[in-house]
C-alpha cells in the first residue's frame, strides 16, 4: 500500500464513553469522483489571539447498500450507527500510528438516498470532545457540581435555589409541599410568609442564593405564631450493610426570641411510617435524632449568621452514628437499628429561623459514603469555591464536573497561574475551561488522540525547535502579512479592577492598537505583568507567516512521519528559501491545521501559525510564567 493510501477511518460500537471497539469503515470513505472530496480535518486556531474552535471531520462513505442507513432493519450495524458515536482517523507511517482526529459524529445527513443498488453517499461530520462540552448542560453551581462528583451515591439532592416556591428535586420528580403550623395559636398564614425562596447568599464559595425559613414571632419574643414545615415524598432504600448520609449546608439567623422559646436552626428528618433520622438544634447543642429519640448530641450549637456543613451518618451494619458540624465538631455514638429501611419522606424548615441549602441523602458502602474527609473536601470546597486552584487544576476540575474521563485530560502541571474562585453558575464547561486557559494565557485544544490538553505558556514558548521544514516542501508560495501594532492595552481582572499600558511612540507612528484582556488571576500584579509583555511583544509591527502548506505525497516516509508527529503549540523552523524571507516569519509556532486533507490521491496538510514571541528573532522570551503559588507578593515575571 502506498504511504499516501496508510490511513484508515473507523467508528466504535461500544457506548461513547466505554472502551472503544473499533469498526473499520475505510473501505466505504470516497474522496474521488464527481462532486467527491478529500477527508478534510480542521483543528486549532487561526493565530495565537483567537480561541481554539471544536476541532471538525468531514468525509463522505459509500451507502449503495443502504448499511450506513440509521435504523435500517438489515443493516449489520443498526443497534449501534448513528450519532454521538466514537470516531478517529489514524495515519499508519513506519509502521507507527498517529491519530490525526478522535471525535464524536454528528447525525447522519442522507441528501442523496436511492433505492438499494443505486451508488449513493452519506455525508458525515464529527467533532471532538471541545464540540460534545458544548452539548453538555450548564453547571448548577460551584458548590452544587461538587457535591453532584463527590462524596459517594447520592440518592435524593434538593438544591434549594429554586427561584419559587415549591422547593424541587435535582435527581427526582419529588417536590416539596408546605404545612403552615403554630403554637397555641392557631394559623392562617401564607406558607409564602413563612419562606423565602432564593433569598440568602450562599457560602463563599458558592455562587448562588438560598431558601430561607422565617417563622413569625409575636411581639414579647416568646411564641412562635406561624411556621412552615415542607415535606417531599422520596423512595430511598437502605440494606442491612448499608451506610445512610444525611446532608445540609445551614446558616441560621441572629438568634430571635427568648431563649426557651427561640426558634431552632436547623430542622431536617428523613423518614418513614416508623423510623427516622435527623437534626435539629437546641441548647446545649445540634441533636441528632435517630429512631426518634436523641441519640446524638453535639457539644455546642449552630454558629449564628455563618454557613455550616453538617452531616449525619448512619450504619446500618453497626449501628455507629456520627454527627460532623463544619470542620471542628465529631460526636458519635453506637445505637440498635433496624435491618434496613425505606424512607418515604422529607421534612424541612418548620420551627427554623435561618437557611438552608443543598440538602443531601446518600447510600452505599461506609467505606465510600460521605466519609469525614469527604465532607471535609466540600466543606472547604464551600467555603472557598476553588480559590487559589492552578490553571492545570482548574481545567482538570472542570473537565470532571463535565464528566470527561480523566484519561481524556491531558495538562501541564506548569500551568501555575493561581485562579480566583470559581463562578460557574449557569457556565458552559467550554466557558469555563477557556477562562483558565486565558488566566494562564496558555494553550487549550483536544490534541488528534482526543485529550483534552492545556499546553502552558511556558511550555509554550520556552521549547526547543521540534521540527525544521525545508523551504522545498512548501506545495506553493509564501503568504506574509505585517501585523497591526498593539500599543494600548488594558488588562481587567475578573473580580474588578484593570491595569492600563500604552506605548506612545508606537501609538505616534501607527495610531492606536487596542489590546483589551480579561483575566481570572487571583495574582493582582499580573494585570500590569500581562499589559506590559503584551506591549513588549506587539507594539512594534511584525512580519508573520500565517500558513504553511506542504504537500506531503513527494515527500518519504521520515519527512511524513516528522510532519505528522506535530502537535497545536509546536514550534517549528523554515530553512532554505530565497534570502528575502523576512526572518521573524521562519520562526513560528503550530496553532493549527486547517485544513489536514486526506485521500487516495490527496494529502495535504495547512499549518496555520503565528511568530514566536520574544525580545529578537528566534529567540523565546526569558521568563514568561503567569503568577504564583505562594502569595499575592511573590510574583514570577510575565
Amino acid at each position: 500500500m502506498a504511504a499516501y493510501d496508510s490511513w484508515r477511518f473507523e467508528v466504535s460500537s461500544a457506548d461513547p464513553d466505554a472502551t472503544p471497539v473499533w469498526v473499520n469503515l475505510t473501505s466505504r470513505v470516497r474522496t474521488v469522483g464527481a462532486g467527491m472530496r478529500p477527508v478534510q480535518i480542521r483543528r486549532g486556531a487561526a493565530s495565537e489571539r483567537d480561541d481554539v474552535q471544536p476541532s471538525t471531520l468531514t468525509l463522505a462513505l459509500e451507502n449503495t447498500d443502504h448499511a450506513l442507513t440509521p435504523g435500517n432493519p438489515s443493516s449489520p450495524y443498526v443497534s449501534w450507527w448513528g450519532q454521538r458515536r466514537r470516531c478517529r482517523l489514524v495515519e499508519t507511517v513506519l509502521g507507527v500510528d498517529y491519530v490525526r482526529f478522535t471525535g464524536y459524529t454528528n447525525p447522519v445527513d442522507l441528501s442523496d438516498w436511492a433505492d438499494v443498488g443505486v451508488e449513493q453517499f452519506v455525508s458525515l461530520t464529527a467533532v471532538d470532545w471541545l464540540g460534545r462540552l458544548d452539548t453538555v448542560p450548564a453547571f448548577t453551581s460551584t458548590l452544587g457540581e461538587h457535591i453532584r462528583t463527590q462524596g459517594g451515591t447520592l440518592r435524593e439532592w434538593w438544591p434549594l435555589s429554586d427561584p419559587s416556591l415549591p422547593l424541587r428535586s435535582a435527581l427526582s420528580n419529588s417536590v416539596t409541599a408546605p404545612r403552615v403550623s403554630g403554637f397555641q395559636e392557631a394559623t392562617t398564614r401564607d406558607p409564602q410568609d413563612l419562606v423565602q425562596p432564593s433569598a440568602v447568599p450562599g457560602p463563599p464559595g458558592d455562587d448562588l442564593s438560598y431558601v430561607r425559613w422565617y417563622p413569625e414571632i409575636n411581639d414579647f419574643g416568646d411564641l412562635t405564631l406561624a411556621y412552615a414545615v415542607h415535606i417531599a415524598p422520596v423512595n430511598v432504600t437502605a440494606s442491612a450493610t448499608d451506610t445512610v448520609a444525611l446532608s445540609v449546608w445551614t446558616k441560621p439567623d441572629t438568634t430571635r426570641g427568648t431563649p426557651l422559646f427561640r426558634p431552632t436552626p436547623v430542622f431536617l428528618a428523613l423518614a418513614s411510617s416508623t423510623f427516622e433520622i435527623g437534626f435539629y438544634d437546641y441548647v446545649p447543642g445540634l441533636i441528632a435524632l435517630v429512631a426518634g429519640t436523641s441519640s446524638t448530641q453535639a457539644s455546642r450549637e449552630l454558629e449564628r449568621d455563618v454557613w455550616r456543613l453538617v452531616t449525619l451518618r448512619v450504619d446500618f451494619a453497626t449501628g455507629a452514628v456520627e454527627l460532623w458540624i463544619g470542620a471542628d465538631s465529631v460526636t458519635t455514638n453506637t445505637v440498635a437499628l433496624p435491618a434496613g429501611m425505606t424512607f418515604t419522606k422529607l421534612e424541612l424548615g418548620g420551627n427554623m429561623s435561618g437557611s438552608l441549602a443543598h440538602v443531601q441523602v446518600r447510600v452505599g458502602p461506609n467505606a465510600s459514603t460521605m466519609t469525614r474527609q469527604m465532607h471535609l473536601d466540600q466543606y472547604a470546597h464551600g467555603m472557598r469555591g476553588l480559590e487559589r486552584q492552578t490553571a492545570a487544576e482548574r481545567v482538570a476540575t472542570v473537565a470532571e464536573y463535565a464528566g470527561m474521563p480523566a484519561g481524556d485530560v491531558a495538562v501541564d502541571t506548569t500551568a501555575t497561574t493561581p485562579m480566583q474562585r470559581a463562578r460557574l453558575s449557569r457556565a458552559r464547561p467550554t466557558a469555563a475551561l477557556r477562562t483558565a486557559a486565558t488566566a494562564e494565557q496558555g494553550r487549550l485544544f483536544v490534541t488528534g488522540a482526543g485529550k483534552l490538553r492545556l499546553r502552558a505558556r511556558a511550555a509554550r514558548y520556552n521549547q526547543p525547535v521540534a521540527l525544521q521544514i525545508p523551504y522545498g516542501w512548501l506545495q506553493r508560495g509564501l503568504r506574509f502579512r505585517e501585523d497591526t501594532p498593539i500599543n494600548d492595552v488594558t488588562a481587567t481582572q475578573t473580580s474588578g479592577g484593570f491595569t492600563r499600558r500604552r506605548d506612545a511612540a508606537s501609538i505616534s507612528r501607527y495610531g492606536v492598537g487596542e489590546g483589551p484582556e480579561t483575566l481570572d488571576t487571583a495574582v493582582d500584579a499580573d494585570l500590569g505583568n500581562y499589559a506590559e509583555w503584551t506591549i513588549a511583544a506587539y507594539a512594534t509591527p511584525r512580519m508573520r507567516c500565517p500558513q504553511l502548506v506542504i504537500d506531503l505525497l513527494p515527500l518519504t516516509d521520515a519527512q511524513r512521519a516528522s510532519l505528522l508527529a506535530l502537535e497545536i503549540g509546536d514550534r517549528i523552523e523554515l530553512t532554505g528559501g530565497p534570502s528575502t524571507i523576512p526572518p521573524a516569519a521562519r520562526h513560528l509556532i503550530v496553532e493549527g491545521f486547517m485544513p489536514d486533507e486526506i485521500g487516495v490521491e490527496t494529502r495535504r496538510m495547512t499549518l496555520n501559525t503565528s511568530p514566536l514571541l520574544g525580545p529578537s528573532t528566534g529567540t523565546p522570551p526569558a521568563s514568561v510564567m503567569v503568577g504564583d503559588l505562594v502569595a499575592n507578593t511573590a510574583v514570577i515575571t510575565y
